[in-house]
């Protein structure tokens, strides 16, 4: 385990704290990233209030699995290249001995025809000459086997290659998936949050008429409260 890393950082005009394995220009790349995709989310849509401590926690926390994602289909990238460039190599120089040897064998074939056509009367001659040729075609067959079992080694090594890049864009593709997840949840919850302070803005403004209306109400009281007293005095006399 390496030294744990502890960082501030600046995102959206609020400073965070980012602690972890990584190194600190790691996490400074992670801010700059969120910092980026906010300014074009602002760009797109102004946002009308900050975003929460919890919320950018989830989205640092998102940013850093999508950041370290790419970083690992970037190697598995070059990992592939590399291998493909060896297999090309090694298939170019596989191909160029088959056929070396293939020249060979097509010459000791010519040469074994000409030691035929010129011992025609010597029995003997012939006979070596085919018992010759013979063992040439069965090394032959024996080097084609032993070539298709090499190729059928590479094509095996090709297909867990191609299952392998496979299962990285499927994990590539789940994560996209996740990502767009978050999102709609953090939208969900940032419209829930507007429709929260337009609830409250509208009941401040009720409360508010309900005390402009008390208190206009209070001389129109006091003057009917006086005019009851002013008629009860003139009963009495």
């Amino acid at each position: 385990m390496g030294d744990t890393t502890k960082i501030g950082v600046v995102i959206g005009g609020r400073k965070y704290t980012m602690q972890g394995d990584e190194s600190e220009k790691y996490f400074r790349q992670l801010a700059w990233y969120i910092e980026g995709k906010i300014e074009e989310g602002k760009r797109v849509r102004p946002m009308t209030s900050t975003i929460d401590t919890s919320s950018m926690h989830i989205i640092i926390n998102i940013a850093d699995e999508l950041l370290k994602q790419r970083a690992n289909s970037e190697q598995l990238a070059e990992a592939t290249r590399k291998m493909t460039e060896e297999l090309s190599q090694w298939y170019s120089a596989e191909i160029a001995k088959y056929t070396e040897q293939n020249n060979v064998l097509k010459a000791d074939a010519a040469e074994a025809s000409a030691q035929k056509d010129a011992a025609v009367n010597e029995l003997a001659g012939v006979k070596a000459a085919l018992a010759e040729r013979d063992t040439a075609i069965k090394t032959a067959i024996s080097e084609r086997d032993t070539a298709i079992k090499e190729l059928a080694g590479v094509k095996a090594a090709l297909a867990e290659k191609d299952t392998a890049i496979k299962t990285a864009i499927s994990e590539r593709d789940a994560a996209v998936k996740e990502l767009a997840g978050a999102k709609a949840a953090l939208a969900e919850r940032s419209a829930a949050l507007k429709a929260a302070i337009s609830e409250r803005d509208a009941a401040k403004e009720e409360l508010e008429g309900y005390i402009n209306n008390f208190d206009d109400s209070k001389p129109v009281l006091y003057n009917v409260t006086s005019a009851n007293r002013k008629n009860s005095n003139r009963q009495a006399y």
